[in-house]
């Protein structure tokens, strides 16, 4: 077996660290305040169409987690007056939501969307790693974000935070190819303009994001002059 394969193992185990460290703990874990407005208001959305429950939020994050649901064949009360009613209630569709159903199988699986999610962002990092400096960088900034407790923390969690980071992550690092092909790559421009509409679509902070983009075009023109 060449170098590579030693290699791309234990990238693969440095991912599969990332999964099973909040899967492990998630199960451990009864739900965070925001969960039990979250997850339902997504299943929500994914069954009537409607962003009735919390608006507060964008709907993406939400409806990733709810996602699993759909094949657990969950009771859903259309006529429940928290979600149908002229005054809605997040909190208590959630609450009747959850316990017509099951918090733990309910969670269990609403979860691991989220941990998916942080899979990703842990490839991306040993990706933009290795793209800057070489494999021993990209894999060294793996395993310390495997470790790192912030982030294995909000990975078990139903929160849009976890959706916030990975996105805005990975469209900054395509358009940081962009501008490395001196902006000629229309694949990554467009790679830039998804994965920026998903984080906007996770998070209305996410507009905060905005500004970078132009700052970046106004320093790369600037060296290029």
């Amino acid at each position: 077996m060449n170098i590579s394969f030693y290699k791309n193992l234990l990238t693969v185990t440095l991912l599969a660290v990332v999964f099973l460290l909040p899967f492990l703990s998630m199960q451990n874990f009864s739900p965070v305040s925001d969960e039990i407005t979250h997850l339902p208001s997504g299943y929500s959305y994914l069954k009537t169409g409607e962003i009735k429950l919390n608006p507060q939020h964008p709907p993406l994050i939400k409806m990733l987690a709810a996602f699993p649901l759909l094949f657990l064949n969950l009771k859903f009360n259309t006529a429940d007056p928290a979600l149908a009613g002229p005054q809605t209630n997040e909190w208590q569709f959630g609450r009747n939501f959850l316990s017509d159903n099951g918090i733990d199988r309910v969670f269990f699986w609403g979860r691991i969307p989220m941990i998916l999610l942080s899979v990703l962002l842990g490839f991306y990092i040993f990706k933009w790693g290795k793209e800057l400096f070489n494999y021993q960088a990209g894999v060294i900034g793996l395993f310390i974000y495997a470790f790192m407790p912030n982030l294995i923390a909000h990975a078990q969690f139903v929160t849009t935070d976890m959706g916030l980071a990975v996105f805005s992550f990975i469209s900054v690092y395509y358009f940081w190819r962009l501008l490395k092909a001196e902006l000629k790559s229309k694949k990554n421009l467009v790679l830039t303009g998804v994965f920026l509409g998903l984080t906007l679509g996770s998070k209305f902070s996410a507009v905060f994001l905005l500004p970078v983009f132009p700052t970046f075009l106004a320093i790369y023109f600037s060296k290029k002059s």
